[in-house]
């Protein structure tokens, strides 16, 4: 049986990471663009997004490089960064700067930063380079600059009026407007929420004669009410949510025997913060989604307590009550989480939804105290 420790496997596994490493080294380079002609056997240094527009340095060989924008067409990094040259009027006079190009394809975006003069621009075959400043006067944004150039697509009037000025936010912004879609356009949200849960109490595998082997618990219904916060990650489908809200456990339990009679009465408020990762569907206004992650529960004011009577011959013979609180409930303890749900937007930034979910203790704990596994109908709305 050949081993890769022997010659003619070792030299083709050598091979592979060799070609592994090389070939996206070969295809991606740095470059520059001259009267429309390519130069990419250069090394180019990036000094960052201010220097990067007014010129670029660099190496050929033994030769040193420096351009300005009214030098060269456009240059780029291996990494995929790309810089265009492109004249503006600045501070009352024509000027050529270097723009980095931010999103391209039905609409170019770009982005140029210099002191005082930070700002996206776009071009389309609507016409030229149109400046999207981030403020246009006292009493106008860059919303009614987008809400202007978008007019020819309706349904895009409540993103833009909700993007935020930054990058990714409004790379996200032109694939919509490209697409003339109606999506809501995924931002941070807030808001209330309440729900109504079944609790199924459970008995993890004990050691003998621990106190709960006596006793068989029912399922239990209550309410819950809290508060949500949602995020997008990246401006994407994704986002973070998290929620912190309150229940109350209630459980009562008896046991029966010749000699003795248990009576379990236990309660505790418990605060639980899920913190979920949510994917939503890319739909219109009624959208659906899906969500997972982990529940951080914790007690507080737990109080359980064993009534025995001790009999002989049916009649009671001693009465004891003892708080047994240590031995049903954890002081706090995870449990998994995972549902679905609809979401229907009221407005371009209010939203109401109705989710199923799923909160499943077994493998996160084996713990010698009460487990709960439960099933919940949750609503709520953002503010």
């Amino acid at each position: 049986m050949k081993t890769c420790y022997r010659n003619p496997c070792l030299k083709l596994v050598l091979g592979v990471m060799l070609l592994v490493v090389w070939l996206p080294a070969k295809s991606q380079k740095d470059f520059y663009i001259k009267n429309g002609k390519l130069v990419d056997s250069i090394r180019l240094n990036d000094l960052g997004e201010k220097s990067n527009g007014l010129f670029i340095t660099g190496k050929k060989i033994f030769e040193d490089l420096q351009f300005y924008p009214d030098q060269i067409d456009s240059y780029g990094f291996a990494d995929g960064d790309k810089y265009f040259s492109k004249e503006i009027v600045y501070e009352g006079n024509s000027r050529k700067f270097f723009f980095k190009l931010v999103y391209d394809e039905k609409t170019t975006l770009y982005y140029l930063d210099q002191p005082g003069y930070p700002q996206f621009f776009i071009e389309n075959d609507k016409g030229g380079l149109t400046a999207i400043p981030k403020r246009i006067d006292e009493n106008t944004s860059y919303n009614s600059r987008l809400l202007k150039i978008t007019e020819d697509c309706k349904k895009l009037e409540n993103a833009c009026k909700r993007v935020p000025y930054r990058s990714e936010s409004m790379i996200r912004l032109f694939e919509f407007y490209d697409k003339c879609s109606g999506r809501p356009f995924p931002h941070f949200s807030y808001g209330v929420m309440a729900g109504y849960r079944t609790h199924e109490p459970f008995k993890p595998a004990l050691p003998e004669r621990h106190l709960l082997t006596y006793f068989e618990f029912e399922n239990k219904t209550s309410a819950m009410a809290g508060v949500f916060i949602e995020n997008p990650i990246s401006v994407s489908d994704v986002s973070v949510h998290a929620e912190a809200y309150l229940t109350w456990e209630e459980n009562f339990a008896y046991f029966k025997s010749e000699n003795l009679d248990l009576d379990l009465q236990t309660s505790a408020l418990m605060l639980n913060i899920p913190l979920m990762l949510r994917y939503t569907f890319p739909l219109n206004k009624l959208t659906a989604y899906l969500n997972g992650g982990v529940i951080y529960t914790r007690n507080f004011g737990a109080k359980s307590t064993l009534i025995s009577l001790t009999k002989r011959n049916s009649q009671i013979y001693f009465v004891t009550k003892e708080d047994v609180s240590g031995q049903i409930y954890d002081k706090s303890y995870m449990t998994f989480t995972y549902g679905a749900g609809i979401k229907l937007y009221i407005t371009y930034k209010n939203f109401i939804f109705l989710e199923f979910r799923r909160n499943a203790f077994r493998g996160i704990s084996t713990r010698n105290t009460i487990n709960i596994n439960e099933f919940q109908i949750v609503s709520g709305i953002s503010l």
